[in-house]
């Protein structure tokens, strides 16, 4: 599949109309990563965490953010498919990988996983943007409801949550 780890610009061309209609007007990629670190900056004097599911994360996490911003970060998805160099470089980032499938809604164990690899229960951003192989699985809303209020359970208060799914398979 072509969409492996992606990048914070890439993520933003998804949800660029979501955001408030001030970063829309002349949108740039960048505003996407000023919006979030703007948002989730005001009123914190703490370490943020972040989880990316359905995905790696490294490239996101690792590169997208200024540097610091974001204190532990989490990739969730089926396989680690990533180099030893990969490992090492995520390691000085405070990034880890947790190989789990997101999309059974009854997996409690992701959950106690992330919490440990962030040193919290509650995380300050959470973004998933499911393509590729994804595409091609039925995907019964009831479920995929479920499984976005699990993640919703995660989110700090003031936190974000950028999310999509595609249920016309």
């Amino acid at each position: 599949w072509t969409t492996r780890d992606s990048s914070l610009e890439s993520f933003s061309e998804t949800f660029r109309d979501v955001l408030p209609k001030d970063y829309q007007v002349n949108f740039e990629k960048e505003l996407f990563r000023e919006y979030i670190e703007g948002t989730l900056s005001k009123g914190k004097k703490f370490a943020l965490t972040a989880v990316e599911f359905g995905g790696p994360g490294s490239e996101l996490f690792t590169k997208g953010f200024t540097i610091g911003f974001l204190s532990r970060t989490v990739g969730v998805c089926l396989k680690d498919i990533r180099t030893e160099e990969q490992k090492r470089q995520d390691e000085k980032f405070n990034h880890s990988v947790i190989a789990e499938d997101i999309l059974n809604p009854f997996n409690i164990k992701v959950f106690v996983k992330i919490a440990q690899k962030l040193g919290t229960n509650k995380t300050d951003l959470i973004i998933s943007r499911m393509e590729g192989p994804l595409d091609y699985l039925a995907k019964d809303p009831a479920i995929l409801d479920r499984i976005i209020r699990n993640w919703y359970k995660m989110l700090n208060k003031n936190g974000l949550m950028f999310v999509q799914f595609d249920l016309l398979s």
